[in-house]
């Protein structure tokens, strides 16, 4: 008798930390179909997000690619919550680059690998009770600041202009001093790629008799910022000159799947080459602020669409650590949920966590075989992307004139602002 509950125990206990134990002996084919639906959309929509992603980090564009398919499999077997997908996201992006600008990519990997561990440990601590004491209006309002500043950061790519700011206040200065630089084609093709991704939005919402036509619209919306991408490379292939591009480019994106390799923990900067404790002094507060953010996010995310509201906050510590330390031996930067995918899976009819291994499938035929092909994309489209992906991110219900909102939670909030612009 005891034995027979100690092994039960045992089984509860296993399923509990591989949650995939749960769901795969009920797995059916009917289940498989609708996550291989599911799985297929989602990868259609985190290809051109990890890259405009990517770019919102100031890395190369394979590097958001290299980000969107280790975490997203792993999160299959580890994972609690069906819609949710591990990838690079705009907040881990903006973090990205404000903790490692003008600094090797070794830095970045360093990062991915110290956040999954903090956020791992946190996990075997059992710390999860920790996110129950953040007030949604601190979440929130970080969020907001993070949606704004990422707005700020993209309109030089709507208007054909480079520079490095170091502050939306040196963003804004530095378009009036080059306005005179601003590229036409590149403000027409922005413009263009704004309203279409902002109609095909609605387009689900149209009312039609048809079931069919229905779907057909559903998919079409899904399916915008690779559908906006892919027409507007099409036109700047068409468009391309030998000596001067009508738009400005992506640029040559490096073929094939990332190198595995370790973690990083010494890197040349200049004619200086750094060892562990230096690279950790230059990414200072990072260290800590990037998996305590990241935390906040999956774990928010996990709420809005698990059964209930109800979470293991400690799994997917757990969960989220070991999918960031796997993914900085691929070349991956900072991970995270992403509230964009988690909708995408849902209204796609996700039924497991299995979504996550087809659309993981998408992202690496991706890499390796229409690499050559990112070249012609747009900058001005992926800012587009981008700006139409967290415009709606921005709570004004929550904001920090918000009637109601306590003076702790306004001075928390300041102070996560204050840290997102430095």
């Amino acid at each position: 008798m005891e034995g027979a509950e100690r092994t039960r125990g045992l089984r509860a206990g296993l399923a509990r930390r591989l949650p995939l134990l749960r769901w795969l002996p009920q797995y059916s084919r009917v289940t498989a179909l609708a996550d291989l639906v599911a799985g297929v959309t989602l990868g259609l929509t985190l290809v051109p997000q990890s890259i405009a992603y990517a770019a919102l980090a100031d890395l190369p564009v394979q590097y958001g690619l290299y980000s969107s398919f280790l975490g997203t499999m792993l999160y299959v077997a580890l994972g609690t919550v069906k819609e949710v997908s591990i990838g690079p996201t705009s907040l881990m992006a903006l973090l990205t680059l404000q903790a490692c600008r003008d600094l090797p990519i070794e830095f970045v990997l360093l990062l991915t690998f110290l956040s999954g561990c903090v956020v791992l440990l946190m996990g075997l601590l059992r710390l999860g009770f920790l996110v129950e004491l953040i007030s949604p209006s601190v979440t929130s309002g970080f969020t907001s600041a993070t949606a704004l500043i990422i707005v700020a950061a993209q309109l030089k790519g709507l208007l054909g202009l480079s520079f490095t700011a170091e502050s939306v206040a040196d963003n804004v200065r530095l378009i009036v001093t080059q306005w005179a630089h601003v590229r036409r084609a590149d403000c027409a093709l922005a413009a263009a790629c704004c309203t279409a991704l902002l109609l095909l939005r609605k387009v689900k919402d149209v009312r039609v008799r048809s079931k069919r036509m229905g779907r057909a619209l559903w998919l079409v919306s899904i399916s915008r910022n690779a559908l906006v991408v892919l027409a507007a490379s099409a036109l700047a292939y068409v468009t391309h000159g030998p000596d001067r591009p009508l738009f400005k480019l992506s640029g040559r994106v490096e073929p094939g799947l990332p190198p595995l390799s370790a973690p990083p923990f010494s890197a040349t900067v200049g004619n200086t080459t750094l060892n562990f404790v230096d690279m950790v002094q230059q990414l200072g507060s990072a260290v800590i602020m990037m998996p305590i953010v990241m935390v906040l996010a999956n774990i928010a995310i996990a709420k809005a669409f698990s059964e209930g509201g109800r979470v293991d906050a400690t799994q997917e510590m757990v969960t989220l650590g070991l999918c960031n330390m796997a993914g900085s031996l691929v070349h991956a930067m900072p991970t995270c949920g992403a509230f964009t995918r988690s909708a995408v899976s849902h209204s796609s009819g996700v039924r497991t966590p299995a979504a996550g291994l087809y659309s993981g499938i998408i992202t690496l035929l991706a890499l390796i075989f229409l690499t050559k092909y990112f070249y012609f994309i747009p900058k001005a489209c992926l800012s587009s992307v981008l700006i139409c992906a967290v415009i709606f991110m921005v709570q004004y219900r929550h904001s920090g004139v918000q009637i109601g909102l306590s003076p702790g939670d306004l001075i928390v909030n300041m102070a996560i602002d204050k840290a997102a612009h430095e």
